[in-house]
């Protein structure tokens, strides 16, 4: 599936189910997201999850996650402006490249993995890290431009975020064991 596949089932599924906004805020942004994420993921699978598990930290897996993408991102950043300036871009490309490792986190702690972020990685190396970039980028930029937009301007990163459930629900959940 590429991300335009992903969008347009992403877009058919929120016609079909409607979703409220997750809660948000600085200490529930994270949890808030694992719950839409998992309501989401329930209704993918008709209802057949395992419950939501509020005692995961879901907290400090989004600030290690985005922590260790930004901080390669701004030593990717530094070093740019260290040597060449024109190479400044490719600190973008750095910070997807640590992000699509972590591209399956919240799903898989969502579904109980042992270990998540090493199952995640291996998933994504198995579908391949190009792959991974070519269909988490083009999302990415859909999703931040639907920011710019006067009203709903969370709608697109909610078809964004929902693309990622479905994919992985068609990548890694259909081909994995329920237990994990």
């Amino acid at each position: 599936m590429n991300h335009r596949h992903l969008i347009a089932a992403s877009r058919a599924h929120l016609a079909k189910y409607p979703a409220p906004a997750p809660v948000s805020g600085p200490m529930t942004m994270f949890p808030g997201g694992a719950r839409w994420m998992y309501d989401r993921l329930n209704e993918l699978d008709g209802g057949a999850i395992r419950p939501f598990d509020p005692e995961i930290n879901y907290t400090l897996m989004g600030y290690l996650k985005y922590g260790i993408c930004l901080t390669g991102a701004s030593l990717a950043c530094w070093w740019s402006l260290q040597y060449d300036p024109f190479l400044l871009p490719l600190s973008i490309l750095v910070f997807y490249l640590l992000e699509v490792q972590f591209l399956f986190l919240f799903p898989l702690l969502i579904d109980g993995a042992k270990q998540p972020i090493l199952s995640g990685i291996r998933e994504v190396l198995r579908i391949g890290v190009i792959r991974c970039l070519l269909t988490v980028i083009p999302l990415s930029i859909f999703m931040m431009t639907g920011l710019l937009r006067r009203k709903n301007n969370f709608h697109h990163w909610y078809i964004g975020c929902l693309s990622i459930l479905i994919w992985y629900k068609h990548e890694v959940r259909n081909r994995i064991s329920p237990s994990l």
